[in-house]
């Protein structure tokens, strides 16, 4: 908006194309990310759990500390969401990661042992590009050179 001071007159200025985007961009992603949390911690039996609520966990060279809140679910049926990681060349996958992102690079892993969790599933679950919630008993690892610190069994769709 552009004011021309010797008269008082108001004229209005078109938002840039730019910046218009960029607020539709905005926009979505809101959306978006309001919808992925809704995913997160919808669910019928079982508790849901959160990438971010994983990420607490403390690592030294001998021990892992679990937020009390996580160490509670240990041994218990969980649903959680993610995007699966093959470990093998099949479109179906009963071992696989679910990483708390999706793929960058379809030959690099993301984050670390606190941002994915070892899949082994009751039977195959196809690949997909899009985040899946998966449900099963969740295990946490017992000493940090264990590989990922969370593993789901008996998993589902």
């Amino acid at each position: 908006m552009a004011v021309d001071t010797a008269s008082k007159v108001v004229a209005y200025e078109k938002p840039k194309p730019v910046l218009l985007a960029l607020m539709i961009v905005l926009t979505v992603a809101g959306l978006f990310g309001a919808h992925w949390q809704r995913r997160q911690t919808a669910g019928a039996a079982g508790d849901s759990l959160t990438w971010h609520q994983l990420q607490g966990v403390h690592a030294s060279s001998t021990a892992l500390v679990f937020p009390p809140t996580v160490a509670a679910l240990d041994g218990k049926t969980i649903h959680i969401t993610g995007y699966i990681f093959p470990l093998a060349g099949a479109e179906g996958q009963r071992h696989f990661l679910l990483s708390a992102t999706g793929p960058a690079c379809p030959f690099c892993l993301p984050g670390g042992p606190a941002d994915m969790m070892d899949v082994n599933a009751v039977k195959t679950i196809p690949y997909a590009d899009a985040p899946v919630t998966i449900t099963g008993t969740l295990h946490l690892a017992k000493h940090p050179g264990d590989g990922p610190f969370y593993a789901l069994a008996d998993a589902q769709l």
